[in-house]
């Protein structure tokens, strides 16, 4: 049998969100029986307890079903109980990052680096923060970076605006020749891809500033 038919092999291969119902249902089940390969036992439990009521499901309800040991049950409603929890628990809120002050305040890293740090914020339509990156660590005065590497995450995690962020450990809130070159490339780079570049701040230990708003 070919192994992407497999639930295990198809969640590496495709992603949990392109499984069946009862795909993801076989893995928490692990086998089958003699009688019923574990595909068709997760077809057989999903039809008695459909999943718009599966939630409420016992390890009594379960066990009734021929197939299901006291693990597999047990192993089943422990998921679901798992998953109450996670949608019960107060998600965190995104933080929105709306100048270059809020930009600084969730990179508190940059201010107090000895060697020279780009990091990248990644930013929805409400301009809340949904990634943050490290993209290069360099040197005490010096980086190497290509704009690709920032803007490779923005479409890997579906951002539409970018702020970056790098410190300089001497003090100098001057931008470089580098500097203003590095941040003209990108924001070309960005708007050929149809992303922005909200902002390029530099960061002291003291102070910071933005390249693009100042």
């Amino acid at each position: 049998m070919d192994k992407d038919n497999f639930p295990r092999e198809r969640l590496v291969k495709f992603g949990p969100q392109n499984l069946k119902d009862y795909e993801l249902l076989a893995i928490l089940l692990r086998t089958g029986t003699k009688e019923m390969p574990v595909l068709e036992l997760a077809k057989e439990i999903l039809k008695l307890h459909p999943l718009d009521r599966f939630q409420t499901v016992t390890v009594g309800d379960l066990l009734k079903i021929k197939g299901i040991s006291h693990a597999k049950a047990t192993t089943i409603v422990a998921s679901l109980e798992l998953s109450r929890r996670i949608l019960d628990k107060p998600q965190n809120i995104l933080p929105v990052i709306d100048s270059a002050k809020a930009a600084v305040a969730v990179c508190p890293e940059l201010a107090n680096s000895k060697r020279e740090k780009l990091v990248a914020l990644y930013l929805n339509a409400s301009s809340c923060l949904i990634h943050k990156e490290v993209i290069t660590i360099g040197t005490l005065d010096k980086m190497l970076v290509n704009p690709r590497d920032v803007l490779e995450p923005a479409i890997r995690y579906l951002s539409g605006f970018i702020i970056i962020l790098h410190n300089h450990p001497a003090g100098n809130l001057e931008p470089s020749g580098e500097d203003l070159e590095f941040t003209k490339n990108l924001q070309k780079g960005a708007k050929i891809l149809g992303l922005e570049l909200l902002d390029h701040v530099l960061v002291t230990a003291d102070d910071f500033r933005s390249i693009l708003t100042d």
